[in-house]
């Protein structure tokens, strides 16, 4: 309980510290300090890894009526940041979408998914390049859903399309980052089959803490072991 209590403090302290240590040091200075905040209590993000891409329902995804899921079409990207302003990312503007998107040089709208109501925007996400444990995997990026149209299938529907298209262009694992706070999101990931990763022992705790606030609805049909680059260990949760 302690060592929880210790790092809940850690962890926000992090949050606060760290945009004022970045205005306060030379640019060239960040990458280290994020090492060193990183090597300190771990990845800011929680990570998930997908290592069975069989387990995903097959193609077509079947949205509720009135839905429909679509590629990112050029000049539709206002559509990708209004839903983000609304679900993930409440300064999200253009410039916001450059950074993370058109920034990156494998950039294609075609890895972009965006869902609509009747002509409306309602949730988006994306299937990004990234490496794990030395290999290329794909990664389940920046996928949200507007308030007003949660707990209708969306996320899940949507997950499953961006899986797809990660497993059509190749890729045989996929990753997810996600903050411990998101616990809908988390526990569609484990249904799906995606499994905890520990890549420093802070993590473990953090998965801990998770694991009790999902239980016991979180583990139907889910396998409970843990599963890293290293391998696989009987949980203690």
């Amino acid at each position: 309980m302690k060592q929880r209590g210790v790092i809940d403090a850690v962890l926000a302290a992090r949050g606060i510290v760290t945009p004022i240590v970045r205005r306060a040091i030379p640019d060239g200075v960040v990458p280290y300090a994020k090492w060193v905040v990183t090597h300190a209590v771990g990845p800011e993000l929680l990570q998930l890894l997908l290592s069975d891409l069989q387990t995903i329902p097959p193609s077509p995804v079947v949205f509720p009526n009135g839905y429909q899921c679509q590629h990112l079409e050029p000049g539709s990207e206002a559509d990708y940041v209004k839903v983000m302003t609304r679900s993930l990312v409440a300064s999200a503007d253009d410039t916001w979408f450059a950074d993370e998107f058109w920034s990156d040089p494998g950039y294609d709208p075609a890895n972009l998914f965006l869902v609509y109501y009747y002509g409306e925007p309602v949730a988006a996400g994306a299937a990004q390049d990234d490496e794990w444990d030395g290999r290329a995997v794909g990664r389940l990026h920046m996928l949200g859903v507007v308030p007003e149209h949660r707990r209708r299938g969306l996320g899940r529907s949507l997950t499953v399309v961006v899986i797809q298209r990660m497993k059509d262009r190749g890729f045989d694992r996929v990753l997810v980052l996600t903050e411990d706070s998101r616990l809908g999101a988390i526990r569609l990931y484990l249904q799906l089959g995606m499994h905890p990763q520990y890549p420093h022992p802070v993590h473990r705790v953090r998965w801990k803490r998770v694991m009790r606030m999902l239980r016991p609805a979180a583990f139907v049909n889910v396998d409970l072991r843990r599963h890293s680059a290293r391998g696989s260990e009987v949980a203690t949760f």
